[in-house]
């Protein structure tokens, strides 16, 4: 299945949203995809409340603010989406997002379903692909696999990914899917559908 594409900037360049439930393999495909092509491509930075730490870099791995900060950004409407997680905040800006619309590069982000939605909403130009599993079952097996987590999470986690998966499939927002049942097939697929969102970066 092929991509349709949306709103282009003026240089042509777009803001990359890759969504998924919990356990399809966003960030290994994701990852096996940017070695292939060095360059072409630039994480998105979220901000954190969190204290910076060792060998870690403002910029690249966070942008670190205070709590205080953090909560004005997001009281002012500054963010897409955010999460506390562990006693710290976390949370993606519209200007992190704006910016990368203008790039050289793709500006890629891996976010939930909701934290979609507010792009898709904000008109920001963007492309929108999910990674979804092959089947629940499937998805189950590899929550499973993890060996990490309980029974009880693992549950959790299921329940939440299949409802995720219904979201994204009641979205009519999301220009392509690409279904991770083979890693190396679906490295494929989303190659060759990210060089057709976007031409000008694979030229």
């Amino acid at each position: 299945m092929g991509c349709s594409s949306t709103a282009t900037t003026p240089e042509g360049n777009k803001v990359l949203v890759v969504v998924g439930p919990s356990g399809v393999g966003k960030d290994t495909l994701m990852q096996k995809v940017f070695d292939k092509h060095p360059g072409k491509f630039k994480k998105g930075v979220t901000h954190t409340s969190r204290k910076m730490r060792p060998g870690e870099k403002e910029g690249y791995n966070y942008y670190y603010v205070t709590q205080e900060e953090f909560l004005k950004l997001k009281d002012n409407g500054g963010l897409v989406e955010h999460n506390f997680y562990n006693g710290n905040y976390y949370g993606l800006s519209k200007k992190e997002l704006e910016d990368g619309a203008k790039g050289n590069r793709i500006l890629y982000v891996i976010i939930d379903i909701n934290g979609a939605k507010n792009v898709h909403n904000l008109n920001i130009p963007a492309n929108f692909v999910a990674i979804l599993p092959p089947n629940e079952e499937t998805l189950e097996k590899r929550l499973k696999g993890r060996g990490t987590e309980s029974e009880e999470v693992i549950k959790g986690r299921l329940e939440t990914a299949k409802t995720e998966t219904r979201e994204i499939g009641n979205s009519s927002f999301f220009n392509c899917k690409v279904y991770n049942e083979d890693l190396e097939k679906a490295v494929l697929d989303m190659e060759e559908k990210l060089k057709n969102l976007y031409p000008q970066i694979f030229k």
